[in-house]
């Protein structure tokens, strides 16, 4: 996420009381924040609840925001804040729809063509990632999802940035694993239909 052009002027004008402006920082990051969320989260439907709650907490901690700091890791520090009280505070509900899809996708018939093993192969691999904990999903998603470096990820989650290297070491450790076990159950489904 690129810091948006004018940024700055739109917070001093936000402290002033001027709506627009706060408008005009809502329509300048919503499209990243969006896409964070969306990687962040399993339950899509939730998507649109956490974004609100993350700029209300926006609006309400802008008074605070040292305007000579970056405000993008500022604002991408709330994302990821808000969104994991938002899967804490709906843990059942998420455990729940998770039983659900997991259901609908084994009951599904799948057609093999080329495109729609691709897209199979990534579903894999992002239910993999749904899989993590949320400070290792957190971690592969600001990686490799949004394309933040290792600096970035530390000075968003606060971290040193060894832990981040050691997160998403461990993480990508345990999605090969996750990705290999998979595989290797399902050579054996295909073993036992010859």
């Amino acid at each position: 996420m690129k810091e948006p052009e004018n940024i700055k002027d739109m917070i001093l004008l936000t402290l002033e009381g001027k709506h627009d402006a706060f408008f005009d920082i809502y329509n300048a990051t919503v499209n990243d924040v969006a896409k964070i969320v969306h990687n962040l989260i399993y339950d899509k439907s939730q998507k649109d609840d956490i974004i609100q709650d993350i700029y209300i907490e926006m609006y309400k901690a802008l008074s605070k925001f040292k305007i000579d700091q970056p405000f993008t890791p500022w604002l991408i520090g709330i994302v990821v804040r808000q969104t994991k009280s938002h899967l804490r505070k709906n843990w059942l509900l998420f455990r729940l729809k998770n039983k659900q899809m997991e259901q609908a996708d084994q009951e599904s018939q799948p057609d093999f063509s080329g495109k729609l093993v691709d897209q199979l192969d990534n579903r894999e691999l992002l239910q993999s990632i749904h899989g993590l904990s949320y400070k290792l999903k957190t971690v592969i998603v600001l990686r490799y999802l949004s394309d933040y470096s290792q600096e970035e990820i530390a000075q968003i989650l606060n971290i040193p940035i060894g832990t981040v290297r050691s997160r998403i070491s461990y993480a990508l450790k345990v999605l090969r694993t996750s990705i290999k076990k998979e595989h290797m159950s399902q050579m054996e489904v295909e073993r036992y239909e010859f």
